[in-house]
């Protein structure tokens, strides 16, 4: 009878294959992930937390402790007291470490550390299944132990950096944004300028986006926060904090290392191999007029997504977004090797967008009834494998051996061949490139997937 259901016996299921796929795919990120993890654990642990580096996350706790005390950290004093002569951080990240000024260093260091890698793991699960990836914990797993084979990664661990910690409520913004949330949106927004001040360019795109609530939200966040820390540190903080930022600037600006815009321009005025690299105000005009056309650019790219997103299709964000976080990252005086993990999220919209693209050109030239014309399969088929493409180049380079590069420049000062100059420079742009790559991905991403543009939605 037509009533009875299909008999499947000796036949395969239609969705088969796909089954097939998903358990393979399941073994393989398990084995992987076990292998990776196996090979690299050695970098992390056993540690000897008593010993841990004590500038970047740690340093956070020390001036927290000194908030327990009621002294401002950045008098000459309290610098004098904790053996340093600057201090990178502004006083609202502090604020988070308050706790942890209660405990010794060795177990202060080492929660700080378990936190990013429990906030990486968050990290990725959330954006894997917000975006509906198949498989997400499987895919979490998977891109958390080829991070772990990282020198940035371990970089991480080992300074006790707080990159991650900024990266996470990042996420949770963007999140509650595609939600229409936009109070919670922006509290995660306020929280993350708290730590350190360049997500702040974000809460222009909330501007820009007309999402107000979230704005107010963000700034009234950092705001108390700031109130809070200031009401005990004084005022005097923040000029001396700024003041501090000066050596820090002309030490490190125009590091090998340093993968910023900035760093970039100023290294082309004054070129690492010819001698030391200080900051001059060519560079910094420079540098300002590209940020700028930059943002400009950005912003008038992501207009109709924008708008789009503000009149019922929230998910529009996902593009803006993911282009002013690389932006606000690339803008930001400093980009060291752990702030990668500040891709994670563009890198999952990227793929999400332009596959989901891709998959529905597809499926529509296969419908005889609404026939897409090959020119336009070719044409999603080759954007996807572009930003795919630019994305394995990013993962392939943030293997690189981020200490090769330091080696090069010392070794050039003492033997300066051909050969030498040739590779100093050429990992010092490999150092930078996966920024540029992957924000001219988002730039492309943002123009291409725009709504309206080739007759898309």
């Amino acid at each position: 009878m037509d009533s009875e259901p299909p008999r499947w016996e000796g036949r395969w299921r239609p969705d088969s294959l796909r089954r097939i796929a998903y358990i393979v795919f399941l073994f393989t990120a398990a084995a992987l992930t076990t292998h990776w993890i196996q090979q690299s654990i050695h970098h992390y642990l056993p540690k000897d937390w008593a010993q841990a580096h004590e500038y970047d996350g740690l340093e956070d706790w020390m001036i927290a402790r000194l908030y327990l005390q009621g002294k401002n950290p950045y008098t000459p004093a309290s610098l004098a007291e904790l053996k340093r002569f600057v201090i990178g951080h502004p006083p609202t990240t502090a604020f988070w470490y308050i706790p942890m000024g209660f405990f010794e260093k060795p177990v202060a260091a080492e929660l700080m550390d378990l936190s990013t890698w429990l906030l990486l793991l968050l990290h990725l699960y959330l954006c894997a299944r917000e975006l509906k990836f198949p498989a997400p914990i499987a895919l979490t797993a998977l891109v958390f132990g080829w991070m772990f084979t990282t020198d940035g990664m371990t970089m991480h661990w080992h300074a006790i950096q707080i990159s991650e910690q900024i990266a996470f409520p990042l996420t949770v913004c963007w999140l509650y944004l595609r939600r229409e949330r936009e109070i919670p949106a922006g509290i995660a927004l306020g929280v993350a300028a708290t730590f350190k001040l360049f997500p702040g360019i974000l809460m222009l795109l909330l501007l820009f986006a007309r999402r107000y609530r979230a704005f107010v939200a963000s700034v009234a966040v950092y705001l108390s926060i700031a109130a809070f820390m200031t009401a005990t540190y004084g005022l005097s903080a923040w000029p001396m904090f700024l003041k501090l930022q000066q050596p820090i600037t002309r030490n490190w600006l125009g590091s090998i290392r340093n993968a910023s815009l900035q760093g970039i321009i100023l290294r082309l005025t004054s070129p690492i191999c010819v001698g030391s690299v200080v900051p001059n105000r060519l560079a910094s005009i420079i540098s300002a007029v590209i940020g700028l056309a930059l943002l400009a650019a950005a912003a008038w790219l992501a207009r109709p997504a924008v708008k789009a997103s503000a009149n019922g299709r929230p998910q529009q964000i996902d593009l803006p977004y993911a282009l002013f976080t690389v932006l606000a990252v690339f803008l930001n005086p400093w980009i060291w090797e752990h702030y990668y993990v500040l891709m994670i999220q563009p890198a999952f919209v990227l793929v999400d967008n332009l596959l989901r693209v891709l998959r529905d050109s597809w499926r529509r030239w296969l419908d005889e009834d609404e026939k897409t014309p090959e020119r336009v399969l070719l044409r999603d088929g080759a954007a996807f494998l572009s930003v795919t493409a630019a994305l394995l180049a990013i993962a392939v380079i943030l293997k690189m051996d981020v200490y090769e590069k330091i080696n090069l420049e010392a070794i050039w000062r003492g033997r300066q061949t051909p050969w030498y100059h040739f590779h100093l420079h050429l990992t010092e742009t490999l150092n930078w490139l996966p920024w540029v790559l992957l924000l001219g991905a988002c730039y492309f991403a943002v123009w291409y997937q725009s709504p309206g543009r080739f007759n898309r939605d």
